[in-house]
């Protein structure tokens, strides 16, 4: 009977991309596998000595089964696999899991190779960076039995096609040898209970560890684990500082074994199968800085002409030294310059004798800072692009809609309003006026940097001008448009800036919803079919005509109608009304089949939307 199996060989095969996707889970644990590294530092050392101490635990697993190639090789003795308990992946055949997925060409044998040797298998890399000085890195030359804590045995060579194999090579891009990974041997052993380590050099803070998957399980997902040791050099103690670790796959070796063989070969690979989507993530804290500070004052962020003093408390541990640093001659650190654990430091701020603004740092152990800016003797000075709505900083203004507006020698005093019921709204705080399309405006806030103001009703469309005026002394009028609406809805920065949250009231109980992780405030997260309440700005005209120069509590309602727009869905809002001056309030229902999640929500009033970039957070 013919043997119903042919060989097709391929000629000069090229891999010409790679599959954009991540085929790896990563994670950073901590020595005894129990828990995560600290965020910010990860394993927080304090000072090495020169007996290696575990920092952490790396490990690699596949997304979905297969996502780890072997190297094969069926009839010989290779790293981790010997006659003659050989292993076959992927059998029936000899088309084996190989990394590339192109493999040696040919009917029968070439120089000792059969068809379907592969010729490399995956490998896993982690690059270590900003590795302070005098700090030694050493890892295992094979992958951790059974995955579990850093002081757990290596795994063996393999013997079966359930056991886990990957050995530490030379490098990521080193072509494997005949019948060989190129393996690194290793240069320190711990004890009988701790693997054999071998040391990867640092060149300019950064390192470099790869390890070259032997034999994977064929059923299954697949994980690697890896430890990650650390000691001081022999000439010194390291030096102070934080490395962070990044993991990935690396990227296939670009030559065959040899010249001869790279002729009968798969063509070059330059490219991994999947994009590298890893990102760095602190694996070791060295020295004092695994010790953290904070401090707090109440000392203005911004500070007049005339100047000042000021106290600065740290927050640290017991054992932790700092040091204070001024950054300005102007700026003193008149006591306090250093201690060790929780302290206070004095510090004064000189007269400033010249017309234009100044900034100052005092720093804390190099970790915390108080920022100071003090204003001039001259004119106030309105920054470019400087006038903004002060949810969202949209540039421009809109009738009867809160304006902020930036500068410096804005104020010499930091002063709020203080409206009553009924009351006439001030047009004037601390001696400062602003002058909105040749209007007084009411302020609700002024700061040597930063106005808060209603813009009048009486404003008209398109250019106008804007005056800030302090005493006697005026800024440069500032252009800037005017537009019937400028849509704002109250929402707060999150920590990945620019993405806005919006917090919203459960009109029945008074609870503030959205994202609690955002404002400290919120109960719950909004669930779909819940009716809230949106706060807003800018809508533009009521009906009756609301008014702009007291300090009202009626309602009038939006003249314009409008829609909210929430993830996928448009919604009419149950009412729309002005509640206080510049203030709106709207009313909508979250739809049913509202997704799960951070939904973007703006308000369209047809002509113009409020900004993008804003999210309400939905849960069931």
């Amino acid at each position: 009977m013919a043997d119903p199996f042919t060989a097709l060989p391929i000629i000069n095969p090229v891999q010409i991309g790679a599959f954009y996707l991540s085929g790896v889970d990563i994670a950073v644990r901590n020595a005894d596998d129990t828990g995560g590294l600290d965020i910010n530092g990860g394993a927080i050392l304090g000072q090495l000595g020169q007996t290696p101490t575990a920092v952490a635990l790396l490990k690699f697993s596949e997304r979905f089964a297969g996502a780890f190639k072997t190297r094969v090789a069926a009839t010989r003795d290779y790293n981790g696999q010997a006659a003659p308990n050989i292993v076959i992946q992927n059998v029936p055949g000899t088309a084996y899991n190989s990394e590339s997925g192109l493999v040696f060409t040919g009917l029968g044998s070439f120089n000792g190779r059969h068809p379907g040797l592969a010729d490399y298998g995956t490998r896993l890399k982690a690059v270590f960076n900003n590795i302070p000085p005098g700090v030694r890195l050493f890892v295992p030359v094979t992958n951790l039995a059974a995955n579990g804590p850093l002081r757990g045995r290596l795994a063996a060579p393999a013997t079966s096609t359930s056991d886990s194999y990957a050995v530490l090579v030379t490098g990521e891009t080193d072509p494997d040898g005949n019948g060989s990974v190129s393996a690194v041997s290793p240069t320190i052993s711990m004890n009988a209970a701790a693997p054999s380590l071998a040391e990867i050099p640092i060149v300019n803070g950064t390192a470099t560890a790869v390890w070259e998957v032997v034999n994977t399980r064929s059923q299954g997902i697949e994980t690697f684990s890896f430890g990650v040791w650390a000691s001081s050099s022999f000439t010194g103690p390291a030096a102070l500082g934080t490395g962070p670790v990044r993991m990935a796959f690396a990227p296939t070796p670009t030559t065959a074994f040899d010249i001869a063989d790279g002729m009968q070969a798969s063509a070059s690979l330059p490219l991994p199968r999947f994009a590298d989507t890893s990102v760095a993530r602190p694996i070791l804290t060295v020295g004092s800085s695994a010790c953290l500070y904070s401090s707090a004052s109440d000392f203005p962020s911004t500070i007049g002409a005339a100047g000042g003093t000021g106290t600065l408390a740290v927050t640290t541990g017991a054992g932790c030294s700092w040091w204070a640093a001024s950054n300005a001659t102007w700026l003193h650190i008149t006591s306090g310059s250093n201690g060790t654990g929780p302290g206070a430091i004095g510090f004064s701020v000189d007269e400033n004798t010249s017309s234009g603004g100044r900034n100052g740092v005092i720093s804390v152990a190099s970790q915390s800072y108080l920022y100071v800016a003090q204003t001039g003797t001259g004119a106030p000075i309105i920054t470019p692009r400087g006038i903004v709505d002060p949810w969202n900083y949209t540039q421009g203004l809109a009738a009867g809609a809160w304006v902020s507006i930036y500068g410096f020698n804005l104020a010499t005093v930091t002063q709020d309003w203080q409206p009553q019921p009924g009351a006439i709204l001030p047009t004037s705080l601390g001696g400062i006026t602003v002058s909105i399309d040749g209007i007084a405006a009411p302020l609700q806030h002024v700061s040597p940097t930063l106005i808060n103001a209603l813009v009048p009703a009486g404003v008209h469309q398109g250019q106008v001008e804007v005056i800030v005026s302090n005493s006697n002394l005026s800024s440069d009028p500032i252009g800037v448009t005017s537009s019937r609406y400028l849509p704002a809805i109250y929402s707060l920065p999150a920590p990945s800036y620019p993405r806005y949250y919006v917090t919203a009231v459960d009109p029945s109980t008074g609870q503030y919803l959205g994202n609690v992780t955002v404002d400290r405030r919120v109960a719950r997260a909004v669930k779909p079919g819940d009716t809230i309440d949106l706060y807003a700005i800018g809508l533009g005209p009521t009906t009756p005509t609301f008014p702009t120069d007291i300090f009202f509590s009626d309602s009038y309602a939006v003249s314009s109608t409008f829609q909210v727009v929430l993830g996928p869905s448009r919604i009419a809002p149950v009412f729309a009304q002005l509640i206080g001056p510049g203030l709106y309030q709207v009313r909508i229902t979250v739809p049913l089949d509202m997704p799960a999640g951070d939904q973007p929500i703006w308000i369209d009033l047809g002509t113009v939307e409020s900004a993008q970039g804003v999210y309400l957070t939905v849960q069931p």
